[in-house]
């Protein structure tokens, strides 16, 4: 149980936002107005967990359905505010066996501010660490990024986990 609550956590913290310029537009102006969620994905997710000195790892793709939400960023300041909810499917794999949950999510209800340096875009949020993706398109309606996830998350009572994902992230307008 403590696994599946694990990957879930993994898929609350791993976004914030993301954006991409196309080679030949870097303008932050860009990313300004109201943008819809449309796929989020991971296909090489690896959940490495140390309890009472053995380790085992769980492999894991995530993706979503049913999205509704909204993230809308402003300039001037630079600010984002992102607020709806999702399914999370997420599917692992634990010593032969395969594992499948879905879950409806609300935790991408966050706001905070934004810095975009070239194709990068880091996030920061009161309480949180900031958030850094790589912007791989963005044109008038598209905006794509990936952000690679390494985290440790001491679970209390021994267990230490280390997960890890490429996330891909999908929004129009």
């Amino acid at each position: 149980m403590k696994l599946t609550n694990l990957l879930f956590s993994l898929l609350l913290l791993s976004f914030v936002a993301c954006t991409k310029d196309d080679v030949n537009n870097t303008s932050s102006n860009n990313i300004e107005g109201t943008w819809k969620l449309t796929s989020m994905t991971c296909n090489d997710g690896v959940t490495s967990t140390i309890t009472q000195g053995v380790a085992f790892n769980t492999t894991y793709v995530a993706s979503g359905k049913n999205f509704d939400v909204n993230i809308t960023f402003t300039s001037n300041p630079n600010v984002f505010l992102s607020k709806g909810m999702y399914t999370q499917v997420v599917v692992s794999k634990l010593d032969g066996n395969t594992y499948t949950n879905e879950t409806s999510s609300t935790f991408f209800e966050n706001s905070g501010s934004w810095l975009k340096d070239g194709n990068s875009m880091t996030f920061s949020s009161p309480g949180q660490p900031n958030q850094t993706l790589e912007i791989l398109k963005l044109d008038a309606k598209n905006f794509e990024c990936k952000q690679v996830l390494v985290q440790t998350i001491d679970q209390g009572d021994g267990i230490i986990s280390i997960i890890k994902g490429t996330y891909f992230f999908k929004m129009s307008r």
